[in-house]
Parts: structure tokens; sequence; C-alpha cells
């Protein structure tokens, strides 16, 4: 959801463009971003890296979740 909240408002305040290739990217990253909040999400983040997630996302998500 924030993700889709900043891409609105760039579209609305700074003319940008959206496309949905950029914002799975961007919702993968934020995810990621997210995996210290707790000590479950931060040994899953150890045995991950970023391009995992990236491009694995259904496989990395089951395995982990």
């Amino acid at each position: 959801m924030w993700v889709i909240w900043r891409s609105h408002n760039d579209v609305i305040f700074n003319e940008g463009k959206v496309t949905y290739d950029r914002t799975v990217q961007a919702v993968k990253a934020t995810v990621w971003s997210w995996l210290n909040i707790s000590s479950r999400a931060l040994e899953a983040r150890q045995s991950l890296n970023f391009t995992d997630v990236l491009y694995g996302w259904r496989l990395t998500m089951s395995e982990q979740w």
C-alpha cells in the first residue's frame, strides 16, 4: 500500500509515470527492507539475497512463510 501511495503522489506532484514493473519491483524492495522487523524475518533474510526476492518471489515467499 505504501508503494502505491508514493507512486500516486509522484504522479500528482512530480508529473511522474507509473509502470507495473517498476511498482512491483518497489513493492518487493519494500518487503525486503521490512524483513528487519522481527527475529523470524531476520532469520529468513540471512538465507536469502535481494535477487532471490526480486526474481523468485513466489518460490521464495512459499519456502519462507
